[in-house]
């Protein structure tokens, strides 16, 4: 219910409608999490569209596992955003450290490999062909195998 949401939350009715449509019946266990843990309810500072709480979600609802898998596949940053999310990275990185247990070697290489394809990005949308667009985002090696299908 939207107004128990605004009650308990103090979220406003275009964030109750992101997240439900985000979330779905699910909603109850983003607000679980934030019940567990106030601070994350909390917007993220550089993407205040998305709650500290949607990359928790992300990583034990969800699977996540690499700040891209987050930022591409989860709360899909990388669409929303001119940089692809990249500002919020730090503050993403933080909370997938304490999830997963990161030390500063990993979150190091995460946002380098994630800063990796962001330019990879930016350098193939001034290409010409499809074909040369590829070629730059391929040569970035990817966090995750790529699935050929």
């Amino acid at each position: 219910n939207r107004a128990r949401y605004a009650e308990r939350y103090g979220w406003d009715e275009a964030r109750i409608t992101h997240l439900l449509e985000r979330y779905g019946a699910q909603i109850e266990d983003l607000g679980a999490l934030i019940d567990a843990d106030s601070s994350l309810g909390a917007p993220l500072a550089k993407a205040p569209q998305f709650l500290r709480a949607d990359v928790v979600f992300a990583v034990r609802y969800e699977g996540a596992l690499h700040l891209e898998d987050v930022l591409v596949r989860r709360v899909r940053l990388d669409l929303e955003q001119r940089d692809r999310g990249l500002a919020a990275a730090d503050e993403i990185l933080e909370i997938l450290r304490k999830e997963l247990g990161w030390d500063d070697q990993k979150v190091k290489e995460e946002r380098d490999l994630y800063a990796a394809r962001v330019e990879a990005i930016r350098e193939a949308e001034s290409t010409s062909t499809d074909a040369e667009a590829s070629a730059k985002i391929e040569a970035v090696a990817p966090v995750a195998p790529r699935v050929k299908l």
